[in-house]
């Protein structure tokens, strides 16, 4: 009897672990992976894995990883997910990166060449760029004719890989040269400038301070009476390059600028003029930078000063390119401990960098700042008059 009880059970048992596996590890499982309708991302589009799929009665067990956006056309991704009974699978799903984005260029609305010139010398008279493509076509419509004189309407074409067009039109000026003699000594006028106090009456605030931004161009004869006028800091520029032999250049002022201006009590902040069309060089820039300041200490920021903007279209460069090179070399300085910021005027600020996380040094030679981008300093005139230094200067304002 108790036999039979114990063969009962254990049947009961092995029919309850039966239903209990059928209802948990050998349930059947229906797990929906649902990629988002629209797969298409511009390129450099920042986009993370999570937001690209949708899973029911499953769990993604990747890290939300940024997508591959740095090149065109179609792509894969396979992700590790685990079912509701905990069993890793794998889906595949695809996604395409394009580029719709039009080039961007500028050019005067009167442009001059002289007669018989090669009608493409027009270009290196632009400035020339696109977001993807770091090589562009050009295009000239109208009719024109180099070998006369005369003016003559025409249209500038750019054009990208993926056929994105950007046009402009331009009055085409052909001229020709005359050897002439002009005695006429009344038009060499002097610039004599803006006196600081102008800007010190117009511009003061509580939150607002003054500065000078120098380099060798400038001669300062000295930095107290500087500070005396009103003057609280001073940019100085680091030096410049890298050269065609990775060699930098430093500015034949800088240590005498710094020595005497720290002497006079102003603040000190520094700049550096790049040359770099990658990345790599940005490594060799910031070190020739911590190189430069291993003995200095800086009150205000480095800033990253880039602006060949007519040689641009020539750098085999596009704007991505040069966003990450500003990004990098300012990243790995404040890494050390350095205040950071880039510098720009209002038309490439507004359309060209995209560094809103960084503090801006902006310039732009107006009585107010029309840009709608946030600013740290304002360049507002190459034009200072400030005693105690023998030329005209750059006046900025800093906001506190």
């Amino acid at each position: 009897m108790k036999k039979k009880i114990i063969v009962l059970i254990s049947i009961l048992l092995i029919i309850l672990i039966g239903v209990i596996l059928k209802l948990t590890v050998f349930k059947k499982v229906t797990t929906v992976i649902t990629p988002l309708n629209n797969l298409d991302f511009e390129y450099n589009q920042e986009v993370y894995l999570l937001d690209t799929i949708s899973i029911i009665d499953g769990i993604i067990i990747d890290q939300n990883y940024l997508l591959d956006t740095d090149s065109l056309g179609e792509k894969e991704i396979t992700i590790n997910y685990k079912n509701s009974n905990g069993w890793k699978k794998k889906y595949t799903y695809k996604y395409n990166v394009k580029d719709t984005t039009s080039p961007i260029f500028s050019i005067s609305k009167n442009t001059y060449i002289e007669v018989n010139a090669d009608v493409n010398s027009i270009l290196n008279k632009i400035f020339a760029g696109d977001n993807c493509d770091r090589k562009l076509d050009f295009t000239i419509e109208g009719d024109y004719d180099v070998s006369t004189v005369g003016n003559y309407d025409i249209k500038v074409i750019a054009t990208d890989d993926s056929n994105n067009k950007t046009e402009k039109e331009t009055t085409l000026h052909v001229y020709e040269r005359k050897n002439t003699t002009n005695n006429n000594t009344n038009n060499n006028q002097v610039n004599e400038g803006t006196p600081l106090s102008y800007f010190i009456k117009n511009y003061r605030s509580t939150n607002t301070s003054f500065g000078l931004d120098l380099s060798t161009y400038q001669t300062v004869e000295d930095f107290n009476l500087v500070k005396e006028q009103g003057i609280d800091f001073v940019m100085l520029r680091i030096g410049w390059g890298p050269n065609e032999d990775m060699t930098f250049n430093t500015d034949k002022k800088f240590e005498d600028f710094y020595q005497r201006a720290k002497e006079a009590n102003l603040k000190v902040g520094v700049y550096y003029f790049s040359y770099a069309t990658t990345l790599d060089e940005v490594d060799l820039e910031v070190n020739y930078v911590l190189d430069m300041l291993k003995d200095k200490e800086l009150d205000l920021p480095i800033a990253y000063d880039w602006e060949n903007w007519n040689l641009f279209k020539d750098c085999n460069m596009n704007f991505t390119d040069l966003n990450k090179m500003a990004k990098k070399f300012m990243d790995k300085l404040k890494d050390k401990g350095y205040q950071v910021m880039n510098y720009s005027s209002k038309y490439y600020l507004e359309n060209i960098w995209q560094t809103d996380e960084y503090d801006t040094w902006y310039a732009q030679y107006y009585k107010e700042a029309t840009t709608t981008k946030k600013f740290k300093i304002w360049q507002i005139s190459d034009e200072g008059k400030v005693e105690g230094v023998n030329n005209l200067v750059d006046i900025n304002i800093l906001y506190n």
